[in-house]
């Protein structure tokens, strides 16, 4: 699991240098808006200056349109740095997941779009993973209706273990707007980063 609380930026920086896998601009600009909203002006400024310090240049976030496809180290490295300036923890990180989902975002209104109540439209939700990432896809291995839980398997893309916690919101969020169930609750029972082939999320209710 990976430790929010120790956060060696520079370090995390150099390790995402050779990932390849792109993103749409969707989620970087939904995290600078999340924490302008949080933090003000102030709080923007604060992030800046620790990637500065750390001597990475970010990109012009505002310039970024929400479909267009941008390396997904520079959304990380940009989360990451708001994770240690303002002392995030996991769950937190599950929260901006969550909260992604029930942004205007385009994101959002896909996922909603497809997410209804049925075993067909979760199936085809979890196929628009490729319309936002250009590596990986979901699989949905079962969804047990009588017993309230979804098991999601996200294969071939591994970008770094703090995005499965934000992983664990999206998908928490998703089922929980797909079923309509209570109390939802989410454990990543394989993960790449802890030597599994593959990342699965198993995702129950009431």
């Amino acid at each position: 699991m990976f430790d929010f609380q120790k956060i060696n930026l520079k370090k995390e920086i150099k390790n995402l240098e050779k990932l390849s896998v792109k993103e749409r601009g969707v989620g970087i600009k939904f995290l600078k808006d999340y924490l302008k909203e949080q933090r003000g002006e102030k709080g923007l400024k604060r992030v800046e200056e620790e990637l500065k310090k750390n001597n990475y240049k970010l990109i012009d976030i505002d310039k970024i349109d929400d479909m267009d496809w941008i390396l997904s180290k520079i959304t990380i490295i940009y989360f990451l740095a708001v994770a240690k300036v303002f002392n995030l923890k996991k769950q937190d990180a599950v929260s901006l997941g969550e909260d992604v989902v029930l942004s205007t975002s385009t994101l959002a209104k896909v996922f909603i779009k497809y997410f209804l109540s049925t075993e067909s439209t979760i199936k085809r939700a979890a196929s628009t993973w490729r319309n936002f990432y250009s590596k990986g896809r979901v699989v949905v291995k079962e969804i047990n209706k009588k017993k309230k839980f979804v098991i999601l398997q996200l294969k071939n893309v591994n970008r770094h273990p703090a995005v499965c916690a934000y992983d664990e919101g999206v998908f928490v969020k998703i089922v929980e707007i797909a079923t309509g169930w209570k109390d939802i609750k989410v454990e990543e029972t394989k993960c790449f980063f802890e030597g599994d082939q593959y990342h699965e999320f198993i995702i129950s209710g009431k």
